[in-house]
């Protein structure tokens, strides 16, 4: 298993690190300091193809213009919510630490001051991402504020399981508690906390411990959005966000209080 890191792109005396971590089975997760994002996630396939099965971009330019905050931690609204503040969590460059004792592990922390997103008090939040041999990837997500805090937190990662952007998922299988369920045309919130999301190469498991669970199937994705050079369209991708009520609408976290949530993804491909 393996954790490296190397600068990404430098913009005035700020420094945007790509960490890597890879397992034995070349699973690799990489993430950038800018929004806490995750750029990629690799596994190989039974040919041998590897490409990223995440959507995202290649250059900070891509990241900075294109809609869509692709792979951040964003907060403490969504564009949807209300106008995102300059403070917003996904525009900071986050900090580091890593570990590879047993597992190989990142967490990426954001202090911000007084009003510095947007909302009044103070934050403090952390994203621990963990790879294990099994290919099981584990994320903890964690917010305090010493204000009461209108949030609405969300983890933005569109899985491309078919790693063509030209395709849809709308073809591909999805379950909610073992029970069949069509990929939704817009996005929905769901009860269930087991789910699993299968296209012909690669599969993948995902667990929560929210009440709610958002799929979007990204419908908002057009001809205007450029995906490594290859054109996107509607329902491209498939992500699981957690949720605290079912119409996925921002809620108060009391001052002094602390949001946590847990969640899961196991991948497979057809090599493994």
């Amino acid at each position: 298993m393996q954790l490296s890191a190397k600068i990404f792109a430098k913009v005035g005396s700020e420094r945007i690190t790509q960490y890597s971590l890879v397992n034995d089975h070349q699973m690799t997760l990489r993430f950038l300091t800018f929004g806490a994002r995750v750029q990629q996630v690799r596994l190989p396939n039974a040919a041998g193809d590897d490409p990223n099965l995440l959507l995202g971009f290649v250059t900070l330019e891509d990241y900075l213009h294109q809609p869509g905050y692709l792979g951040a931690f964003t907060g403490p609204l969504q564009a949807a919510d209300a106008e995102l503040a300059p403070g917003s969590w996904q525009n900071w460059n986050w900090a580091v630490k890593t570990s590879q004792e047993t597992d190989l592990a990142i967490t990426f922390t954001l202090t911000l001051p007084e009003n510095a997103d947007g909302q009044p008090g103070q934050r403090e939040l952390s994203i621990t991402h963990r790879l294990t041999n099994d290919n099981l990837w584990q994320i903890d997500m964690q917010v305090a504020t010493t204000a009461d805090l209108k949030i609405h937190p969300r983890l933005n990662l569109p899985w491309l399981l078919t790693a063509d952007p030209a395709q849809t998922m709308l073809s591909a299988k999805l379950t909610a508690d073992e029970h069949v369920t069509p990929v939704p045309k817009t996005a929905r919130c769901e009860t269930a906390q087991r789910y699993s999301l299968a296209a012909a190469d690669w599969q993948l498991a995902y667990l929560s411990d929210a009440s709610f669970t958002r799929i979007d199937s990204y419908a908002g994705i057009n001809s205007e959005n450029n995906f490594n050079g290859i054109l996107g369209q509607p329902n491209v991708a498939v992500g699981f966000s957690p949720e605290m009520n079912q119409d996925a609408l921002p809620w108060v976290l009391p001052a002094g209080a602390t949001w946590r949530h847990h969640a899961e993804f196991h991948l497979s491909s057809n090599a493994n």
